[in-house]
């Protein structure tokens, strides 16, 4: 009857310990909520273009791909109704291996 009494004794907190072990299952803290600063560059969500000014003929820059990190300046709303982002956009260049900085302005209604 001890050893019964023992062996179930045992069981139990070889069933509840690991519980409270850092591998075993529940956390003790909830997770840290990690929230987007102001000074965090925002990525591309789809290919655009660059322009040089808030203009659908303006020359275009260069085209952004998807996941260009870009940091937001101002925003723009011309006489016709049309939205734009003045951006400044820091990306690798490939070529030369360094950052290349430039600015212009991404249609919003595109």
């Amino acid at each position: 009857m001890i050893n019964l009494f023992h062996f179930a004794w045992l069981l139990g907190i070889a069933l509840l310990a690991p519980v409270a072990l850092p591998a075993g299952g529940a956390e003790k803290s909830p997770p840290q909520i990690r929230r987007r600063e102001n000074f965090d560059p925002l990525l591309a969500t789809s290919e655009c273009f660059l322009r040089g000014a808030p203009c659908k003929t303006a020359p275009i820059i260069t085209d952004l791909t998807v996941g260009t990190p870009l940091r937001i300046l101002r925003f723009w709303n011309n006489s016709k109704g049309q939205s734009w982002m003045h951006v400044h956009v820091l990306s690798l260049d490939s070529k030369s291996g360094f950052s290349s900085c430039s600015q212009g302005w991404l249609d919003l209604d595109a």
